[in-house]
């Protein structure tokens, strides 16, 4: 009834990569998701280009 096991390094590391692997996919999509939320709207980059102002007209 008592009886005792010792982990295998193996086992330990196959379960930390068990973990892991999807978490730091999980991390990855998010910060790449959350990169969107800072950056520039792309129609107010192009509207900048495309009407230069009153400037321009001179």
């Amino acid at each position: 009834m008592n009886e005792s096991r010792k982990s295998n390094s193996l086992e330990i590391t196959a379960a930390w990569l068990v973990v892991l692997i999807p978490l730091s996919w999980g991390v990855y999509m998010s910060s790449r998701n959350a990169m969107k939320l800072f950056a520039a709207p792309v129609h107010a980059v192009s509207t900048a280009r495309a009407f230069p102002g009153p400037a321009a007209l001179k």
